[in-house]
């Protein structure tokens, strides 16, 4: 038996309206989802994200800071055992040592040896001095800058060419292993020098 058309147009108009009804609750549950996902992000992947990339970096400057600890470690322990040597050559008499009284020509020597090293002489001054029975010991605080490897140089020139002068301590500011980048350093000397008359 055919359907009427009216029977038939009836129908049509149902199924749209069920096609656009389901179509728009599938938006609307798309759009949930979507802000869902966005809000799974931003609460918990992206900071999640954040603290793996800084855990990353603070683990690459743990790295470098532990490469410089060494380095200035064993660069520390070598002037420690020359200190020790220069000391025990005092102790046996074996070095030939001047009075205080020439310190203006010590600094100048010492000043003269840094710039033969290219290296930039902020300050040189002579501090408080050490006295005993065998000798004087007075301190010098040294400031320069340049290249590193120049640094390192004048630092066994200085042990050849005074050996009545040691290194007590060593500061190093900069990157010593960028090649051509000027650091900063402080060194403390101890120049041994004969005993004050009070002394002896």
């Amino acid at each position: 038996m055919p359907i009427p058309s009216r029977t038939r147009r009836l129908a049509m108009t149902i199924q749209k309206r069920q096609f656009f009804g389901n179509w728009g609750v599938n938006s609307v549950g798309c759009g949930v989802c979507l802000i869902f996902t966005i809000g799974a992000y931003v609460v918990l992947i992206h900071p999640f994200w954040q603290h793996n990339s800084v855990h990353a970096q603070q683990k690459q400057q743990l790295s470098s800071y532990s490469v410089k600890l060494r380095e200035r470690t064993n660069h520390l322990g070598h002037l420690q055992h020359r200190l020790d040597g220069v000391r025990r050559h005092l102790k046996a008499g074996a070095l030939q040592l001047k009075p205080a009284s020439v310190i203006n020509q010590h600094l100048a020597a010492l000043t003269d040896l840094a710039n033969e090293y290219h290296l930039n002489v902020g300050t040189i001054q002579p501090e408080s001095a050490i006295h005993n029975q065998q000798y004087a010991a007075v301190r010098i605080r040294l400031t320069a800058s340049g290249d590193f490897p120049n640094c390192t140089r004048f630092l066994h020139a200085l042990h050849v060419q005074f050996p009545d002068t040691s290194v007590s301590s060593f500061d190093l500011a900069g990157e010593p292993r960028a090649s051509g980048t000027p650091v900063r350093f402080e060194i403390d000397l101890e120049w041994y020098t004969t005993p004050t008359a009070s002394t002896q």
